[in-house]
């Protein structure tokens, strides 16, 4: 019996040395056994003796190496500490502090490799209040933790942090660095009652801020997070990883200000069985989130820009997934562009939802789409309208076949031009798409015009052809005058006296267009009816014109039809009638005269047929004039006392260069013999008492029966004009018929080739200076 106590007591004093020095040992082993369990290979680490309460790991490190990537692991020094009754007792350690660890991951740019599938899991371990529970230690403290990500092309990304974990928190803060430079701060805290909160900071200051709070059911995990997100701080962080990347974002998108917010709930089975499409079934997810968002210019051409939304989401497993935009508002100041406005906003006016099946996104459900759009103080040129409110509709939106119909109209609105306020005009239209066709139509409505016009437009986007028509209905120009001129552009208005007066006239238009694989085709037609316009002592009556614009490629024509009854220019021009054809204008123009007549003075007047190119430095035309009448002429005058009879012919060439128009060699004649007939009031007989000369001819010229008569007329681009008459022929009453001569030239600066014909009072004026 007492050898047995003795070797007990022997024992016991033996067994604490050899487990004081077996101990690193079985650290070791265990170590090792446990990073070779986790896939690293050839762990390198030194394990020092343990002292009173205390074990320390000067350093460790090991790696682990697939085909995707490589990890490298490195920790030390390592201090554990612990109570020797709590440590045999409890199977836990004091304290653990680790002032320095790192983890590098280097991918390889190979793909990875086959993923077995996932071995079933009791979520219910990932509680806060679980986990923390199985920490080998009261506390444990990384002074220093810092995880590298190193891939092919990209940026170096660096995190580095600190933890502090008790079995009632976990405190954490973390650095991350992209290319070396520190972009954003984390701050975590996780606690045992199953709540967490997460914090973003750039520059120092918090741009987001969210609470997640976890709690366990029956069968199912459920999470629910708040959040704040700071625009501002989070476009200054995107724009300094861009920069890292070498990307670029928008225009200024770091001068962005405003916030995201709302709240979101997760429920999963905290079964899983290791089937992860099973798993995602039985996931349901729902939340509200509220943006104010604002930039100061987000474009060259828009100015101090808002967008307030609210939208929420709700699924019940992976099939299908909700989205509902329930408000939205978009508010644009200060647009300048061609077109001008104070203020846009965009108004959702009814709540517009998404049904997303998840495996088929193109079978999506949308409902129809409402906004209104309200613009302000919009201006164009000189055009203004002070408000334009317009509602659009998408409807049957279907994302698998890429069709869509929508509708707009315009609440009647009012363009003003200066003092010119013209009345309403009303739109409406719609659009059918069914990619890659597209066809659309748009009315126009002038109610108080009354005029009224319709367009439609169709689109192959594979063929990539469009043909557009449209056509304006007749309207009357005299009750829309005040219209059309506030809507026309100021270099055309300014074009237009402010006397001018449209008494009567219908107008119509017509067009239509082709554009195929990058070549635009088309035809516009034009016409006026019956039109009468007066300008001060001018007038227009009667006049029909017609026109047709063609449009080849690059190609563009004009064709010209018109038929005037009078134009009254101090004497009446009738009968005018008018075709001709503009070819190339844009290119290499010609004109293309088919004919041109009128009747003036009791005859008429025509231009040859004429073919040119409108570039040349001369364009050569000739006037044929036949059976003017003497009379009518000599009517110009209003000479009292003076009558002629007798009938006219001849011809006027004409030359058009850039400095003007010229007459060549004009030459007027009678055909016949005729009669002037001149009886002077009192002070012209008095003056020919006085002067032989003129006394004589005014006795030959109160009946002066012509045998001939003639004229020829130079006119230059500066107005001067060289008219060389003369007249022949005898008066039955005076000197016993004798014959009598007259050739007279007359110079004068005119700026009407008309006032050529004006003849009677230069000839009188010439005959007086002669012989006074």
């Amino acid at each position: 019996m007492r050898k047995w106590l003795l070797a007990f007591t022997a024992m016991l004093m033996v067994l604490p040395v050899a487990l004081y020095i077996s101990l690193p040992f079985l650290a070791k082993s265990a170590v090792e056994s446990w990073l070779l369990d986790r896939g690293f290979s050839n762990p390198q680490f030194a394990l020092g003796y343990p002292e009173f309460r205390q074990l320390r790991i000067s350093q460790l490190s090991a790696q682990k190496i697939t085909q995707d990537r490589t990890s490298t692991l490195e920790v030390g020094p390592v201090t554990v500490s612990y109570e020797p009754l709590t440590l045999i007792l409890e199977q836990r350690l004091t304290r653990v502090e680790i002032p320095q660890a790192s983890l590098t991951v280097e991918l390889t740019g190979e793909p990875p490799a086959n993923i077995s599938e996932s071995s079933p899991l009791d979520l219910s371990l990932l509680m806060p209040n679980e986990w923390m529970q199985l920490s080998p230690a009261e506390e444990l403290v990384i002074g220093q933790l810092q995880l590298t990500w190193l891939a092919p092309t990209q940026p170096k990304l660096r995190f580095d942090g600190n933890v502090y974990l008790t079995q009632t928190q976990l405190l954490s803060r973390v650095l991350a660095n992209v290319a070396d430079k520190q972009v954003v701060r984390a701050d975590i805290t996780v606690s045992a009652n199953n709540r967490a909160t997460l914090a973003l900071l750039e520059r120092n200051q918090r741009f987001f801020n969210s609470d997640i709070e976890l709690s366990l059911h029956e069968a199912t995990l459920q999470t629910k997070l708040s959040y704040q997100l700071q625009l501002q701080g989070l476009a200054r962080l995107s724009s300094e990883v861009a920069q890292q990347y070498q990307q670029t974002l928008p225009r200024k998108f770091d001068q962005t200000r405003g916030s995201l917010k709302g709240s979101t709930s997760l429920a999963v089975s905290r079964n899983f069985t290791g089937d992860v499409t099973q798993w995602l079934k039985a996931l349901a997810i729902s939340g509200r989130h509220t943006l104010i968002a604002s930039h100061p210019k987000p474009l060259a051409f828009v100015g101090q820009t808002q967008l307030e939304a609210a939208l929420s989401h709700q699924s019940q497993g992976i099939d299908q997934f909700n989205v509902t935009l329930n408000t939205a508002t978009l508010q644009l100041a200060q647009i300048k562009h061609e077109v001008h406005a104070t203020r846009a906003i965009a108004n959702l006016t009814a709540p517009f939802s998404v049904k997303l099946p998840v495996d088929q996104p193109l079978t999506a459900v949308l409902s129809p789409l409402h906004v209104a759009l309200n613009l302000e103080q919009l201006k164009y040129d000189t055009a203004h309208i002070k408000a334009l409110d317009i509602s659009l509709t998408l409807e049957n939106i279907a994302p698998t076949k890429l069709s869509a119909n929508a509708t707009l109209s315009a609440s009647p609105f009012v363009i003003q031009s200066g003092q010119t306020t013209a009345p309403p005009i009303g739109l409406s239209g719609s659009t059918y798409i069914a990619w890659p066709n597209v066809k659309a139509g748009l009315e126009v409505s002038l109610p108080s015009i009354p005029a009224q016009g319709a367009g439609a437009v169709t689109y192959n986007a594979t063929s990539d052809v469009a043909d557009a028509r449209w056509r304006l209905a007749e309207f009357n120009l005299a009750d829309s005058t005040a219209t059309l001129l506030a809507i026309l552009p100021k270099e055309i208005k300014k074009q237009i006296p402010d006397e001018l007066k449209v008494l009567s006239g219908t107008y119509a238009h017509n067009g239509a267009f082709e554009w195929r694989q990058g070549r635009l085709d088309g035809k516009l037609h034009h016409s006026l009816n019956n039109l009468a316009l007066v300008l001060e002592n001018k007038a227009l009556q009667q006049a029909f014109l017609s026109g047709t614009t063609f449009l080849r490629g690059s190609r563009l024509d004009q064709s010209l039809k018109a038929n005037i009854d009078t134009l009254a220019v101090g004497t009446p021009i009738t009968d005018i009638t008018l075709e001709l054809r503009l070819n190339n204008i844009t290119q290499k123009p010609s004109l293309d005269l088919k004919h041109a007549h009128l009747q003036l003075l009791g005859g008429r007047a025509s231009v040859l047929p004429l073919f040119t190119r409108l570039d040349a430095e001369k364009i050569s035309a000739s006037v044929k004039i036949s059976e003017l009448s003497l009379q009518e002429i000599l009517l110009l005058e209003q000479q009292p006392g003076l009558t002629g009879y007798g009938i006219l012919d001849g011809e006027l060439p004409l030359q058009f260069m850039p400095s003007g128009v010229r007459v060549v060699n004009g030459t007027l004649a009678a055909r016949a013999p005729g009669v002037v007939q001149y009886q002077p009031d009192a002070s012209v007989k008095a003056l020919g008492q006085q002067n032989l000369g003129l006394g004589v001819a005014l006795d030959a010229l109160e009946n002066f029966h012509f045998n001939h008569l003639s004229a020829k007329a130079n006119y230059e681009p500066d107005g001067s004009l060289l008219l060389a008459t003369r007249i022949e022929g005898t008066n039955p009453d005076w000197n016993q018929g004798q014959p009598v001569n007259f050739s007279i030239n007359i110079e004068e600066n005119v700026l009407k080739l008309l006032e050529t014909l004006q003849f009677a009072d230069k000839l009188t004026q010439q005959i007086e200076k002669r012989y006074r």
